[in-house]
């Protein structure tokens, strides 16, 4: 093959050849197999959670006006804001059909990762572990699961792809303009989505040195000149945009001061990334995820028929790509990599270094989604290397790995069936409580409501799984999330005149203060929770739980200031005159500060 490059030509030998149909077929069972496996159990569908509810009210038409992406002040992650709604007003009517969809976008980023890793190597073999060790990232599980997340995170990753794509394949910026402006395009729309890829295109300077290597120079012009202005674009934006937006205060405001950074934030991300990853070891999240995605496939009766599938796939796959791999293999080097090795924990670290910049900001399971992909560059490149030492055993070393590589990506599909089992026990538990306030609570009461939840049973897992397990608190019950709540409240009554009560972190209603009348009878509550404190006159506040399978309200209020003090009894008048559930007693802490 003859390419011209910078005035001289070059004759890159490679070995040309189709994938035979039998491995193609065999291919997309195997991957169908798993993707059924970790996304589609009980029919993959779960309904609605936590934001998910914002965007199916703003998706609803029930909102006071037209609904934009501006509306608010929202000028930061526009394209996510704008297109979220429209994914949920399709929830859970539709979920089958939205659900596909995303399996389908991640699908798209595995092919697209695991030919950024062939395009690198020139090695099919280390193209295909990239792709299977993306196929099911366990540790991302969020963006996969959690409709919202996955429209904020995965279309963004398909963009940051595609921009790479393009300044690899373009070795004439006077022919190929186009390329370096599809590029610009892509990565400043990702920025519209999420921040995660802000710094990851810098890799694109280590990646046209890797494809130089192997005899394929792309235009410097063209990678070096978009590199540039999308930093200018992205500059602006963090400046005028993202800088004073209400994520951004929601988690405290930006550290960009480099001593603060190197002597706290990194630290602190160090930390939560080093104590997220400790919770999936040993008996912790995965070891109870992959359990419970077991015992639930063993009840159906696919899982036997699946698995079967997958035995027979996985045995023509590997006969199949061993056989064509062989020459491959036998008679080449890997030059690349130890370096894609470098450039996938170049990746993993870039995407998460924005977190840095956010203080109070940790790391949680869809920022991961990001990382994820470096990390299977990164253990693509260092297994890629392991094989071409082995020397005259390497091409059975290189099917030991892929065996292992199999049974791995297996046991993560089995555990990301745990997972969505979760997802579909808690908007189970989610719909039976709300359903259970609202046969209590037929209408609203006129004037503004406050409805405050407190101690509900959030255990979705425990009965099923038969022992306390973390699972159950991986995911926060819908009324523990008074932003999630107000939008579902809104939507059942169409009405906006209730307001759900703040809590803490912990899920914790707080009480800081008391307001009390001139006659000495309380007037008032304080409550201070994660976003906001409330004011709460206590003839509008509404008080329930729901405990053994059956909803309460709450009257009297008992408020204990210390363990030794005489509890302050108060009573909630709308308890009594709604009716329509028992009336039970409720003991709270007064936490004044």
């Amino acid at each position: 093959m003859v390419r011209l490059y910078n005035g001289r030509v070059s004759f890159v030998k490679r070995i040309a050849r189709k994938e035979s149909p039998l491995e193609l077929l065999a291919l997309a069972l195997c991957v169908g197999v798993v993707v059924i496996v970790a996304f589609f159990l009980n029919g993959g569908q779960h309904g609605l959670y936590a934001d998910d509810w914002v965007y199916k009210f703003f998706g609803s038409g029930l909102a006071q006006e037209t609904w934009t992406p501006q509306q608010g002040g929202v000028t930061y992650r526009v394209l996510a804001v704008w297109l979220a709604p429209i994914v949920a007003s399709a929830l859970p009517e539709y979920e089958i059909s939205v659900r596909i969809g995303i399996i389908g976008l991640h699908l798209l980023n595995v092919i697209l990762l695991a030919w950024l890793a062939m395009r690198l190597t020139d090695a099919r073999w280390t193209a295909f572990v990239a792709g299977a060790l993306f196929l099911i990232p366990l540790f991302a599980y969020e963006s996969l699961l959690w409709f919202s997340a996955g429209i904020f995170y995965l279309i963004p990753l398909l963009l940051l792809l595609l921009g790479f794509h393009a300044l690899l394949s373009c070795h004439s910026l006077k022919r190929q303009i186009y390329l370096p402006a599809l590029a610009l395009i892509a990565w400043s729309a990702m920025l519209l989505f999420i921040e995660s890829g802000l710094l990851v295109p810098l890799l694109i300077a280590p990646m046209s040195w890797m494809v130089k290597r192997r005899g394929i120079a792309p235009e410097r012009r063209a990678w070096l000149g978009t590199v540039t202005v999308f930093y200018l674009i992205a500059g602006a934006y963090l400046w005028f945009a993202l800088r004073g937006s209400a994520v951004i205060a929601v988690h405290g405001e930006t550290a960009f001061d480099p001593l603060l950074i190197v002597t706290q934030r990194l630290p602190q991300v160090a930390e939560s990334v080093g104590g997220y990853f400790a919770e999936w070891l040993a008996r912790g999240v995965f070891a109870d995820a992959f359990e419970f995605g077991v015992r639930e496939w063993l009840a159906t009766s696919w899982f036997w028929i699946l698995a079967i599938l997958l035995v027979i796939g996985c045995w023509i796959s590997a006969r199949e790509i061993a056989k064509s791999e062989t020459r491959e293999l036998e008679n080449r080097e890997f030059p690349n990599s130890l370096a894609l090795c470098v450039l996938g924990i170049a990746w993993f670290v870039l995407a998460l270094a924005p977190v840095l910049f956010i203080q109070g900001l940790g790391v949680s399971s869809r920022v991961m989604y990001f990382p994820s992909a470096g990390l299977a560059l990164g253990a693509a490149g260092l297994l890629s290397w392991v094989v071409e030492k082995l020397g005259a055993w390497r091409i059975v070393g290189a099917r030991i790995i892929l065996v292992g590589i199999i049974i791995f990506v297996f046991v993560n599909a089995l555990a990301m069936a745990g997972l969505l089992r979760v997802y579909q026990l808690r908007y189970e538990q989610d719909m039976t409580q709300l359903d259970a306030l609202r046969g209590a609570l037929h209408e609203l009461p006129e004037g503004r409501t406050w409805l405050m939840a407190h101690a509900l049973d959030q255990s979705p897992v425990r009965t099923l799984f038969g022992r306390a397990t973390k699972l159950n608190r991986l995911l926060y019950g819908l009324f523990d999330i008074p932003w999630a709540a107000e939008p579902a409240l809104w939507l059942a009554y169409r009405s906006e005149r209730i307001e759900m009560i703040d809590k803490d972190d912990q899920g914790n209603v707080r009480i800081s203060d008391i307001e009390f009348n001139t006659d000495h009878s309380v007037n008032a509550l304080v409550f201070r929770g994660l976003t906001k404190q409330q004011t709460v006159p206590v003839t509008r506040l509404l008080a329930f739980t729901y405990r053994g399978e059956k909803l309460y309200w709450l009257d009297p209020l008992l408020l204990f200031e210390n363990e030794n003090a005489s509890p302050l009894e108060i009573q909630l008048p709308l308890a009594q005159t709604i009716g329509g559930a028992p009336l039970r007693e409720a003991k709270l802490g007064l936490e004044k500060e």
